[in-house]
Parts: C-alpha cells; sequence; structure tokens
C-alpha cells in the first residue's frame, strides 16, 4: 500500500494506474494492483530515489481491500484473456 503523496512524489497519477488498485474510504491509502500498477510504482521509485522501496507483504487478512473504491483510470487489456500482445 502506498499513500497518495508516494505516488505524487515519483509522478504517477490517477490516470497511470488502472481500476484494479483500491483507495480506502478516508483516501489515505491506495492498494496497487500487484502485477502492473505495483510494479510501475516501484520502478519508478527507484529511478528517482536511487535505491528500492521497502516492502511490506501485507496480503494476508486483506481480502477487505476489494470492498474499497477502484482507483485507477489507466485502460487495461489482460494478455492472454482475448487480448494481444
Amino acid at each position: 500500500m502506498v499513500t497518495p503523496a508516494e505516488l505524487h512524489a515519483v509522478g504517477i497519477t490517477e490516470d497511470d494506474i488502472t481500476p484494479y488498485s483500491y483507495r480506502d474510504v478516508s483516501g489515505q491509502l491506495i492498494a496497487l494492483e500487484e502485477d502492473c500498477d505495483a510494479y510501475t510504482f516501484l520502478h519508478k521509485w527507484e529511478a528517482m530515489i536511487g535505491k528500492p522501496a521497502e516492502i511490506v507483504d501485507t496480503v494476508e487478512g486483506s481480502k477487505f481491500i476489494r470492498s474499497w473504491p477502484s482507483f485507477g483510470k489507466k485502460t487495461s487489456v489482460a494478455i492472454g484473456q482475448g487480448g494481444s500482445q
């Protein structure tokens, strides 16, 4: 999970994130979709900060996140699900 400030710090906006990421109702936390959106954040973080971001695995017990409102606006196509490569 990241904060809006952390996304802003590396130049990521809601337009850069797919709708498979979620924002908590307070707007203070964003749970990034792990395959695409988290990669985008981690890649930009390391490029700007010069070292990898600290990652804490919070998967267990976090299924409630899917009840949060969707966050991103970026269009995505699932490869292997009728999409093209």
